[in-house]
């Protein structure tokens, strides 16, 4: 008998089961929240100044200088109230973090990965983040927000001018809504 390497069968696709289909969508958000946020600290830096050790991050954690706390803009119960989630309190991230932007991470407890994420850097950035948002999908302006305001075309992210700073809130996430996003977005706009 001969062997006719063309008629070899193939396996037939195995489906994936709904578990892994939710894993992936929550890795695609992780995905998306880390190039958002690395991409808004590449940006953030061109065309401007360094700032001095003297603006480096002091000892309680936040950045001191021309940012605010960026943890200070959402309350733990504001997270937690506007998700319907259980968060970790927000922590300084001290990886992202630098002279040219402070970030403030909220973490789902339990059940996922879910990150809250609220970024503070200078007004001036706000055109080249909305740039690095379309990455996401195409922005839409949004009114009430600030000073001026987008969101991604999913609704996780919004980025608002505030005066002089520019703030980012996201939410990325198996239970992330638009609504929601845009309610701590607007938190945070009242808190800046």
């Amino acid at each position: 008998m001969t062997h006719n390497p063309t008629t070899q069968s193939v396996p037939a696709p195995v489906a994936k089961p709904a578990a892994d289909a939710k894993l992936g969508r929550r890795a695609h958000m992780v995905i998306g929240l880390t190039l958002v946020a690395g991409l808004s600290l590449g940006i953030s830096g061109c065309g401007s100044d360094s700032t001095s050790g003297s603006d480096a991050q002091d000892q309680s954690g936040t950045t001191s200088g021309s940012f605010p706390d960026p943890c200070g803009l959402l309350t733990d119960a504001e997270v937690n109230a506007t998700t319907g989630s259980t968060f970790n309190p927000g922590a300084f991230n001290e990886g992202l973090s630098n002279e040219t932007q402070s970030i403030c991470d909220w973490t789902k407890t339990s059940g996922g990965v879910d990150v809250v994420q609220v970024l503070v850097a200078d007004a001036a950035t706000f055109d080249a983040n909305q740039e690095s948002a379309n990455l996401l999908g195409k922005t839409k302006s949004l009114s009430g927000i600030g000073d001026a305001a987008y969101s991604t075309a999913d609704g996780s992210l919004v980025g608002f001018k505030s005066g002089d700073l520019f703030v980012q809130v996201s939410w990325f996430g198996a239970d992330s809504t638009p609504a929601a996003t845009r309610s701590l977005a607007e938190s945070a706009a009242a808190n800046s």
